[in-house]
């Protein structure tokens, strides 16, 4: 939750391979700012981050999905909308992206 994604050799060793694929997804999208990437993954592995009692942690991973969305959105554009962000970050409506940008 500092910012820090762990190197993607943790997901690569031999015994834990299958057991962190869940949050391998996770670490994708929160790597790419995709939140519709996060919210599938949430919902497809909800009972496997439950039993693992990460369920409530995970889901204040949303906002470091968004900021790295925005991000991206920063770097490409020198000017954007907030409707446009708000339509790039899959979020509810303009005025969402218009608070979490301010």
């Amino acid at each position: 939750l500092m910012g820090d994604l762990p190197d993607r050799a943790v997901f690569r060793e031999k015994g834990l391979r299958v057991a962190l694929r869940p949050h391998f997804l996770l670490a994708q999208a929160v790597r790419v700012g995709d939140l519709e990437l996060f919210n599938r993954v949430l919902a497809e592995h909800a009972d496997n981050f439950k039993a693992d009692s990460t369920y409530t942690l995970i889901l204040r991973l949303r906002n470091n999905v968004i900021k790295a969305g925005l991000r991206k959105i920063a770097v490409a554009y020198s000017t954007i909308s907030f409707a446009d962000i708000a339509e790039k970050l899959h979020l509810g409506s303009a005025e969402d992206a218009e608070f979490l940008a301010a």
